[in-house]
């Protein structure tokens, strides 16, 4: 059976707590079921290297600050490439252009991670993320208090909200 092409798409991997989620998932896969990859919308971070260390390729597109159509196209046309079989977004750049560009290139399961209550967004990004809802096949809240937000407020249909808390490697400690 071929394997399952995974494309995490994180807008950088600085250090925080969604990034090294995104490490440690893309990290974590069991590599002789699945493909991981990721894309780096704005720049690389200082948590590249781990994922570059692990033989993962890692994508940067360079984006800069404010809404650039371009990189619609640019991200539409790396996913055409690598054509994953599974987008895993996460924050809400993240989630805002990789779900429309994962929408547009016909990908079949696109995920969102949704990493904390974001009551700073504006009726504009509310909107987006409503919209960006229809091609999501699950929306992932790290709490029941985000997934409660998501569904209540965001309004996402309670079916594509799914609660799935971080691990935590205790062999750190």
């Amino acid at each position: 059976m071929p394997k399952k092409r995974v494309l995490y798409i994180v807008e950088d991997l600085e250090s925080g707590g969604a990034e090294r989620v995104v490490v440690n998932l893309a990290t974590r896969l069991d590599r002789s079921r699945f493909e991981p990859a990721v894309c780096c919308l704005a720049k690389r971070g200082a948590l590249a290297d781990e994922i570059e260390r692990e033989g993962i390729r890692l994508h940067v597109l360079d984006k800069k600050p404010g809404i650039r159509p371009a990189l619609l196209w640019r991200l539409q046309r790396l996913i055409a490439r690598l054509r994953p079989d599974v987008i895993h977004s996460h924050l809400f750049t993240g989630n805002a252009w990789g779900r429309l560009a994962g929408w547009l290139a016909g990908t079949p399961r696109i995920v969102a991670s949704e990493h904390s209550v974001d009551l700073w967004k504006n009726g504009v990004r509310l909107f987006v993320d409503r919209m960006l809802a229809v091609p999501t096949y699950r929306l992932i809240a790290k709490s029941d208090a985000i997934a409660d937000f998501y569904k209540t407020v965001v309004r996402i249909p309670p079916r594509k909200v799914a609660t799935i808390r971080n691990g935590i490697d205790l062999s750190l400690y």
